[in-house]
């Protein structure tokens, strides 16, 4: 019996899959955007933290020199002084924009990581959306031409569930 009425309800039945699916889409939105939201807070409170301690070291650098400076007694100590804290100054800048620009390769790499996997996903989306909806449409066909509801129930069931697993299938094979 409730077989049966199934091709008469198959548009609610179609509206609430289509709810379900909507609402897991917004789930899954809502945690790449939390997850990106993570990631930037991360940078951000490592590219503070790298500053502090970079300033801090300037300091301690600054107050080395100023010492060494006050221990040079003639021109030629102050000169050869200047000449190595001038040194020190640019290998430590050089060391610096070294380090800043790993770290950019660095994060542009994950980007680009975090950018192919979700491209990946949202195809996979797509896939297993057309896929359904073609299971929807084949559903509804069968109910206008007459085949038994429970065949029609069954055969969309079937069809779903494989489009799900092969979702499932995909998404698992993505790396991390």
């Amino acid at each position: 019996l409730k077989a049966n009425k199934f091709c008469e309800n198959i548009s609610s039945s179609v509206t609430n899959m289509e709810n379900r699916f909507s609402a897991k889409e917004t789930e899954r939105n809502t945690k790449l955007s939390a997850r990106q939201a993570e990631i930037e807070a991360k940078r951000i409170e490592n590219d503070n933290k790298v500053e502090a301690k970079r300033a801090e070291a300037l300091a301690k650098q600054e107050l080395n020199f100023d010492k060494i400076l006050a221990k040079a007694s003639t021109t030629e100590q102050r000169e050869a002084v200047t000449e190595f804290i001038s040194d020190v100054k640019s290998a430590v800048a050089l060391r610096q924009t070294e380090v800043n620009t790993a770290q950019e390769i660095y994060r542009d790499g994950v980007d680009q990581i975090v950018s192919s996997r979700k491209s990946s996903i949202e195809s996979a989306l797509s896939t297993r959306k057309s896929a359904i909806e073609s299971a929807i449409t084949k559903a509804e066909n069968d109910c206008r031409n007459g085949v038994e509801a429970v065949t029609v129930k069954t055969n969309l069931r079937a069809a779903v569930k494989s489009a799900q697993e092969d979702f499932k299938t995909t998404v698992q094979g993505l790396s991390k």
